[in-house]
Formats: structure tokens, sequence, C-alpha cells
């Protein structure tokens, strides 16, 4: 499969060096130099109150003011053969009064979202710095990870030059499930809020060291796509039983990934599979209770429990244009009884419904954008001797109806149980 997906493999998580090469990488220090200008680095006096206390799992452990132009591979090849390769000095920050080196080891560029990526190893510590670095606003967000710990270092709202840097709190994973990625920047500091949670989402798909990643993002919803051999774990007794609980709880440890949040609404629909070869779960979203037609999720499962392939698509009902319905199921009946006798051409047949097809209303999307229409799917059957099938698609909006002749199999459901 990776020759198949090489070609469509160009998010920047790809790129990255993989957690093998990091540990092998074992860096020394000649000289170092301050990553944050002291001069310009806010006190703690300065900062507001949400500033301080920004999220509940986060706690303030220091500010600085970093320099961008210093992230950079400390030595530069010369392309002058004549002259010497340049050895800079690494950046030095420091985390709650206590100074790190960072030694970096790559910088990947991403032209789609106009940012770069910066990964740094820590010197004489176990753990490493990933930046991302968006060098037209030069706003900067950094995941640390030290000796266990996990600091975050968010830009100020009101000065992108001076950042904030906060300790995480410890969350103990659950037999080897993902923790979900923490967003400390709120939604209304659109900039920053925007680069943590790219960071956190490049490294949420580096950690499930996929095969194939692609995402379709748009204002209202999007949809993506993930396989690997470990992407998460679940539990197959729950998901066997049904419970919506285990996929929920998966999609919002990777909500960073599938965009899921807690009040979504969904419908599982298919577990299959067995102990040898694995599970296939297959779910949808409802808005309004309704179902979205042709969105649908899948969820794959080894034998083990390892998820080893995701694919989703969730809608914001909130940022989302949704057309009402202006027709009832009676209407709805009436539309696709008169489309049926004008596709066939023969004014007196007469045409009823099953119990066994009942009425399915369901959303439909009309464009690029994620805006839904109400769609009345409607099987009606030939009550002469004939005993065709039809499908009616109604629109909910405008009352446009389409008929298709139904498959055989539905026909001749009815015939056994009508015909006879």
């Amino acid at each position: 499969t990776a020759p198949a997906f090489s070609g469509v493999n160009d998010h920047p998580a790809f790129k990255f060096k993989s957690n093998k090469e990091l540990v092998n990488l074992k860096p020394t220090s000649k000289s170092q130099t301050p990553l944050s200008r002291v001069d310009q680095k806010p006190s703690v006096d300065e900062l507001h109150y949400e500033e301080k206390h920004p999220h509940q799992d986060a706690t303030l452990v220091d500010t600085a003011s970093i320099d961008t132009s210093k992230l950079i591979p400390s030595k530069v090849i010369s392309l002058d053969p004549n002259r010497p390769d340049l050895e800079l000095p690494d950046p030095e920050i420091t985390i709650a009064g206590k100074p790190y080196i960072l030694s970096v080891v790559e910088s990947i560029l991403d032209p789609k979202e106009k940012v770069r990526y910066v990964t740094a190893k820590i010197i004489d510590h176990k753990g490493r710095a990933r930046f991302i670095i968006d060098d037209e606003s030069r706003e900067v967000v950094g995941n640390l990870v030290i000796e266990d710990e996990i600091y975050r270092l968010l830009p100020r709202e009101i000065n992108k030059n001076q950042q904030l840097v906060y300790k995480l709190k410890q969350k103990s994973p659950n037999v080897n499930q993902r923790i979900k990625s923490r967003l400390i920047a709120k939604a209304t500091q659109s900039s920053v809020y925007r680069l943590e949670r790219q960071l956190l989402k490049t490294e949420a798909i580096y950690k499930s060291k996929p095969k194939y990643f692609s995402e379709t993002a748009r204002r209202a919803g999007s949809t993506s796509s993930l396989i690997g051999e470990k992407i998460d774990r679940v539990n197959i007794g729950k998901i066997l039983a049904r419970d919506q609980s285990e996929v929920r709880n998966l999609l919002e440890r990777l909500d960073v990934i599938t965009s899921f949040k807690p009040e979504y609404d969904l419908v599982l629909q298919k577990v299959i599979g067995d102990k040898k070869y694995g599970y296939k779960v297959t779910f949808r979203q409802k808005i309004n209770g309704i179902p979205i037609r042709k969105m649908g999720s899948k969820l794959k499962i080894d034998p083990d429990g390892n998820v080893t392939y995701l694919s989703t698509g969730f809608i914001d009902p909130k940022k989302a244009d949704i057309k009402p319905s202006n027709l009832n199921k009676e209407q709805v009946l009436e539309l696709a009884k008169k489309a049926a006798i004008q596709h066939v051409g023969k004014p007196d047949l007469t045409f009823i419904t099953l119990e066994r097809t009942p009425t399915r209303l369901q959303y439909k999307i009309i464009d690029n954008e994620y805006t839904l229409t109400p769609y009345w799917e409607v099987v009606l059957y030939d009550a002469s001797q004939n005993l065709d099938a039809y499908r009616v698609f109604v629109e909910g909006h405008t009352g446009k109806a389409r008929v298709l002749d139904a498959f055989d199999r539905v026909a001749a459901n009815f015939k056994v149980n009508v015909g006879d």
C-alpha cells in the first residue's frame, strides 16, 4: 500500500524524523544563546487573570519573548567549498527558572498552511520540543515534553511577540489508549488557537505512525481518513455490544484529527467481523435526529483491539446552512406517487408502501460547503399484477422528485408477501 499512497502523503507529519531516529540522535552543545529576549519578556505582574489561569489543566510557570530566528539547525552547510561550515550556538530556553538547551534537528515547511515546524532535542534530558511558526505573523506555539512533563508555549493575545509557558497536568493513560490532546488557547483567540490545534493535530498524526492520512476541511465540517497499525485501542466487547460510548470516546480522544465534538449525535449502523480477522464498525452523524446521507464513518479493529483504520465525516450544526423541510410525510407520499405515475406513464396505476421498507428522511449534502437539505426516500410498489417497485427521492425543501427502478430483491420481497 505504501507506493499507492505515497503521492498523497504530503502532510508534514510524514516528513518528521521517526521516533527511532530522534532517540538515536545524541547531540552535544558547544555554545548557547538565549532563545527568549530577556528585555522584552513580560513580568508576571503584567499579566491579566485569564493569562495566569487559562485552563483547569494548565499552570503558568514562565514567560518569554521567543526569537524565532534562532530556531534553526546549529550547523549551516557552506555552499562555498573555500569557506568552512558555520557552527551556530544552540538556543537555550528557561522554564520555571531552569535552563534547557535545545538542539534543532529539523525544520519542515508546510506550504499549504503557510507554517513551518521545528523539532529540537533537549540536550542532557529525555524529551523533545516541537514548535509551529507562522513566519508572516511571527507567532510561535510550542509543545515541549521534558522528562515526561508537558509544557505549552503560547503567544499573548495583546502582544504576539511575547509568550506564556504553561505546565500541563498529567493524565493517566487507560490500557494503551491515547491521552486526549488538550488545547489551552481559547477559540476566540483565532490565530493562536489555529496554530496550537494545527501543532497538536500534526503530533497526533505523527504518533499514529500512519501509512496514509488525508482530510478535507471546510468552515462547516470536515472529513478525514487515517490508516495505521495502532492508531488507538478500543474494547472489543463493548464494540460487539454496540456500546456507542466506546466509539464516542475514541473520536473524542482523537478530536484534533476527527473534529468530533461531544454534543454531536451518532447512530451505529453495523458491527461486522470475527475474532480471527477483526471487526468493522460503520456509524453516521445525525442532526436534529436526522442522519446525514452519504457521509458515513468507518472504523476497523484488529483481533487485539487495535484501531487500524478510521474514516470520519462530521458537520457542525452551528455553522452549517441547513435547509428546512417544507413538506410532511403525507405530502411527500403524494408527490412520490405522482412522480412514479409520470415515470411509468400509466395514470391508472395504484401504488402502496410496505412496513418493511419504511419511508426514510435523511439530510443530503448539496455543495462543497456542506449545505444540508432534507431528503425523503420512498419505496413504492405497483399494486397491480406487474408487482413492480420504484424508489422515489423527494427533496423536502423544494419538493423535487426523482424516480428509480427499485432493486430486484425489493420487488421479489413484495411478490412473496403480496403476490401469493
